[in-house]
């Protein structure tokens, strides 16, 4: 397992090449992506219940608002404010044509392409903020820890601050889908453990997901500050796809 103090920065260059690429795929398959994703996951409910009756809901890589039309639907009782953030003005397409009502808002936001520059963040606190297939698009360890200790910051006292991980290694179809950084002109040793390019069915375009081995995991839960409300997993077949960690603010 890597020693996550000890890694170098990720070049300023890598991380923008990783996050450019993650957006012209989002970009090229936001229909397809939308349409086959039109299912819950399962790990929606219970995070929802977990939470402290949260009346303003922050979801950061919202997409095509799948978990905003969850909530929409099936959350009792229903959040008062919800607002979705996302970089790709494509899936917030989708996200905004759900037309989930009063109180229910999206709004495009990179924080990784805005830097130097600050990141104009909604104002706190919220009483839930989730990222929920997020953290694997982020690239370097240095700014996933940054992004959990910002969101921790913006949780209201009694909040939640909701986080998943992916854990694709353990399926079966993950060495079917990995692609080469080469043919992007991206060196490997610019990288960290647990960096790969996984493609989109055979010919499809490539995106950028990283999977943190047991250290880092500990790692980026401990950059949030906040203790560890409840930990579960949950989604795809076995119902192990998604490590779902709620941490509460006191």
């Amino acid at each position: 397992m890597a020693d996550h103090a000890m890694l170098r920065a990720m070049k300023r260059e890598t991380v923008l090449a990783l996050n450019a690429l993650n957006q012209a795929f989002y970009a090229s398959i936001a229909p397809e992506w939308t349409e086959t994703r039109k299912s819950a996951w399962p790990g929606f409910a219970r995070t929802y219940q977990l939470a402290s009756q949260p009346l303003r809901v922050l979801d950061v890589g919202a997409g095509d608002g799948r978990f905003g039309a969850w909530l929409r639907a099936h959350a009792s009782p229903a959040p008062r404010e919800y607002l979705g953030l996302d970089a790709s003005e494509r899936l917030l397409a989708f996200a905004r044509a759900r037309e989930l009502g009063a109180g229910y808002r999206f709004q495009q936001l990179d924080f990784l392409a805005d830097e130097p520059a600050p990141p104009q963040w909604p104002a706190g606190p919220f009483d839930l903020i989730v990222l929920l297939g997020v953290l694997h698009h982020v690239p370097s360890f240095a700014a996933r820890a940054q992004l959990l200790e910002r969101l921790a910051q913006l949780v209201a006292a009694g909040g939640t601050l909701a986080l998943t991980f992916w854990r694709l290694d353990r399926d079966p179809r993950f060495a079917k889908r990995l692609r080469s950084f080469a043919d992007h002109a991206i060196p490997e040793a610019d990288l960290e453990p647990g960096d790969y390019l996984l493609g989109w069915g055979t010919a499809g375009p490539t995106r950028y997901c990283h999977f943190p081995d047991a250290r880092e995991t500990e790692a980026l839960i401990a950059s949030a500050r906040w203790p560890v409300h409840a930990r579960f997993h949950a989604d795809g077949r076995g119902g192990e796809l998604n490590e779902y960690v709620l941490l509460r603010r006191p």
